[in-house]
């Protein structure tokens, strides 16, 4: 009897331990999966910050190019004001001379 005993605790130290390794082996795969997973994130999160700095240069390019159009706005409506004030002189200086005026001002 000691020797079925023996021999049917040998058994089930068998099926416990091909259980544990199964579940082992399945518990690598797993890891394994996820390691490869957290790979992938890595690198589309280094692809997405490129994209980010891409993005960040035209922006900034863009902003340089805004500032200049500015400027060049900003000249031209100061011609516009000067012009139509040389344009009021004129008048008013014609009208002075007795000439007839011609409206400038729209």
């Amino acid at each position: 009897m000691a020797i079925e005993e023996l021999a049917q605790t040998a058994y089930s130290i068998d099926e416990t331990a091909n259980l544990v390794g199964k579940e082992a082996q399945q518990a690598l795969d797993e890891l394994a999966s996820s390691q490869q997973a957290v790979s992938d994130s890595a690198a589309a999160m280094l692809g997405i910050r490129a994209q980010v700095q891409q993005i960040v240069g035209r922006i900034i390019a863009l902003n340089e190019l805004i500032q200049q159009i500015g400027v060049v706005v900003s000249t031209v409506s100061d011609t516009a004001a000067e012009t139509q004030l040389l344009a009021l002189n004129a008048a008013i200086e014609a009208t002075e001379a007795g000439a007839q005026p011609v409206s400038v001002l729209r």
